[in-house]
């Protein structure tokens, strides 16, 4: 059979992230081929994609992947002999063993119930939102992000808090979903979402489809966290650029706090200051209408960037300042 060499290897790419890093569930380190899809999980979340090969087994991931990855054959051959796929890439030829009975306990899954389209904002909130989700894990309710049946997306490290507000709830049921799996279906760009026990499904417009485990727990109540009342400050335009400095000597990364900026405003002076994990640092300076006490916080400089092109206005309060626009409010503690 002629295979399009770069459409088995694309295909291989979008499951990827749901392969185990180890086989203590059987073939979770494998491509699991089943007549019209590739389908990987790895106890956390599932991804499968349509593929028309006609085989129905699981194959070794690395080995698989690697050999399509480095080959620049535009079509390879492929022959199911018994135990083994045969694949032929001009004068190269590949046996990769096949283990034709799937092993993988993707029924744990379940049922998916109906298809309903997500809002059109869906994946731009959930990217703000996983920017405040934690990756603490001995505090695992607030490496979640808290998906609202009311069109709300919210999240919280106990350091900051985020709220984003979609256009529409329209399909949408109040659940939790570990960060570090919606970083995946950020990736995907899905447009319709199902629901099942346990489990929360996204489809894509290529009928992709990635299944992650939800977390059963009760998210904090943050209406009282981002409640901030206090002294309005208008961040002036020199800061962009300031930024845009700083980050040339920042090592960013939305998973680190150590890898951000610091904005310290004083005495009608903003100052923005960087520092790379080599030892460089930059400081650069501006002037602020703003005469009260000290204000100093670290943020992501890009996410900075980001709030600046909607909102150039925070609001200082006791222990915390808020940036807030039309459908968002982004919560952060003030450094003491």
């Amino acid at each position: 059979m002629k295979v399009n060499k770069e459409e088995l290897r694309i295909a291989l790419e979008i499951v990827k992230p749901a392969l185990g890093s180890n086989e203590t569930v059987e073939q979770t380190t494998s491509f699991a081929f089943m007549n019209d899809k590739i389908v990987t999980y790895n106890n956390k979340i599932s991804i499968s994609h349509p593929i028309n090969l006609n085989i129905e087994g699981a194959i070794n991931a690395i080995e698989l992947y690697q050999f399509i990855s480095k080959i620049s054959n535009e079509e390879v051959d492929l022959e199911w002999e018994r135990d083994q796929i045969i694949i032929k890439a001009g004068r190269n030829k590949v046996g990769l063993v096949i283990e034709s009975e799937i092993k993988l306990p993707i029924e744990e899954v379940g049922k998916i119930s109906q298809w309903k389209d997500l809002p059109e904002d869906f994946i731009e909130g959930l990217s703000f939102s996983l920017i405040a989700c934690s990756n603490n894990e001995s505090k695992p309710i607030i490496t979640c992000i808290h998906i609202r049946e009311d069109g709300f997306i919210e999240s919280t490290d106990n350091h900051r808090a985020i709220q984003y507000k979609l256009r529409s709830s329209k399909g949408l049921q109040t659940v939790l979903i570990p960060g570090e799996y919606c970083k995946e279906v950020i990736k995907l760009n899905p447009t319709k979402i199902a629901y099942g026990e346990g489990w929360v499904h996204f489809k894509t417009k290529l009928d992709t489809i990635i299944s992650c485990r939800t977390f059963k727990a009760t998210f904090p109540d943050i209406s009282k966290i981002i409640e901030v009342r206090g002294e309005s400050i208008e961040m002036p335009q020199i800061t962009n650029k300031l930024i845009d400095k700083a980050m040339i000597f920042t090592d960013t990364d939305i998973e680190s706090n150590n890898k951000a900026i610091q904005i310290i405003i004083d005495n009608g002076v903003i100052i923005v200051k960087g520092k790379s994990s080599l030892g460089s640092w930059f400081e650069g300076r501006g002037r602020v209408k703003y005469n009260g006490k000290l204000i100093s916080f670290s943020i992501i400089p890009n996410l900075l960037k980001d709030i600046l092109e909607r909102t150039n206005s925070l609001v200082i309060g006791k222990n915390k300042l808020k940036f807030e626009s039309d459908n968002w409010i982004y919560i952060t503690l003030l450094m003491i």
